[in-house]
């Protein structure tokens, strides 16, 4: 059975969810990104409520089933710049420690623009 990762990153970065998707499950592993696994649920309903902290709740929740958290970004000075993501990180260490938590930058994951070489890198 193939262990499930979460893949944290800002809301920003939503445009490379399908990139992560596939960074992960070429790393034998099932991703769960909050951005495309539960997009329904996120926008709709719960959120439409106006119970953003709910919100918040459930995708925790989601991601503490996780067998690994997967940060994401640009470098290591990006990995922590939004609130989500801290929120994730603090939440996953106080129910889990340390263990399981892995960081990745866009290079690393092939973002085109990130990636040296690629026509569209800057």
């Amino acid at each position: 059975m193939k262990k499930l990762a979460y893949c944290a990153h800002s809301g920003e970065t939503i445009k490379y969810s399908e990139y992560i998707f596939k960074f992960v499950y070429d790393k034998g592993y099932l991703p769960l990104d909050p951005f495309l696994t539960v997009p329904y649920y996120m926008g709709t309903w719960v959120c439409a409520k106006g119970d953003k902290k709910q919100n918040i709740d459930d995708t925790i929740d989601f991601m503490l089933r996780c067998d690994e958290l997967w940060i994401f970004g640009k470098d290591e000075t990006d990995f922590f710049q939004k609130g989500g993501v801290k929120k994730e990180v603090e939440e996953w260490k106080k129910s889990k420690g340390e263990d399981g938590i892995k960081y990745f930058t866009w290079e690393e994951v092939g973002i085109p623009k990130y990636t040296p070489g690629s026509k569209w890198h800057d």
